[in-house]
Parts: structure tokens; sequence; C-alpha cells
């Protein structure tokens, strides 16, 4: 396995290319039904066409809020107003969890702060695996203290 000490900080990693995909989708779908109807000649409204935009705009700020930083000071979540923000010596732990909503069971990895109920949620769908447990190797090298239980970080454990 790589040596994880050669990794320059910071680390960023997002969502994967399928979550823009699934946005696009979402979004382009009800707008070509609009550019669809304008072509056909019928009168469309133009609200349509702004709930779409509006639409992708939102979804595309949703997703960027789910990035990840690893940097010296510590681990972060999403973007300047919204940024939740652990540093390394803070950091109790990192588990899976398994919730359960109306699409069926998803996985996320969850890291806890000590003493405090801030948590860092990881959808692990929508990143790439790979660049999500060598996050994990950095994150177990930066907080020696966690207690990491994740099968992505025993799995390319050195």
């Amino acid at each position: 396995m790589r040596d994880m000490s050669a990794v320059h900080l910071p680390v960023e990693l997002g969502p994967g290319p399928n979550a823009y995909v699934m946005v696009s989708m979402a979004v382009g779908l009800p707008a070509l039904i609009w550019f669809g109807g304008i072509l056909l000649g019928k009168k469309m409204p133009i609200p349509v066409l702004e709930y779409c935009v509006a639409g992708a705009v939102f979804m595309v700020l949703y997703i960027k809020n789910m990035n990840l930083c690893l940097d010296e000071a510590g681990i972060s979540q999403g973007f300047s107003v919204f940024r939740t923000f652990m540093p390394y010596e803070t950091v109790s732990g990192v588990h899976r969890e398994v919730r359960h909503g109306k699409g069926g069971p998803t996985n996320i990895l969850v890291v806890t702060k000590k003493d405090s109920a801030k948590r860092i949620v990881i959808y692990l769908r929508s990143f790439d695996q790979i660049k999500l447990a060598q996050m994990m190797a950095i994150l177990a090298r930066k907080a020696p203290q966690a207690h990491i239980e994740d099968a992505l970080y025993i799995q390319l454990k050195p």
C-alpha cells in the first residue's frame, strides 16, 4: 500500500460526477419539456423555466456544501457560511451509520467531536470510495486519539 505521509494538505473531497448528473437530469427534463413546448408553438409559462433554474442553483449549492476539506488545522465540511469545522485534536471518532428513509437505507460515515453534538456527515454513495479511504487514512494519522470504525479505512490500512 502507498504511504500516506507524502500527501500534501489541504486535501479536498467532493461528491463524484454522478451527483452532478442527477442534478442535470432532475432539472434538465422540465427545461427540455418547456423548450419543446415553445418549439411546438405552445404558450409555456415563464415561471416553469425560472423554477428549473432556481432548482438547479439550490441543488448545486447543496452538493457543493457536501465538500470535505482536510488542512493543517482540522477537517471541515461545506463552504464559508454553512461550514462545519473540527480541529484534529477534538475529533473523537468516525463510525458508520445506516439511515433509513423513503428511498431505502443509506450508509453514512459520521465524524464526531469530543464533548459536543457537532458532527460531520459523509454520504458514502456520493463520494469516490478510494479517495474517501485515503482521506480516512490521513484523518487517522492527524488525529491518533480518534476511534475509527470504518471498513474502507481498514481495507486500505498499511
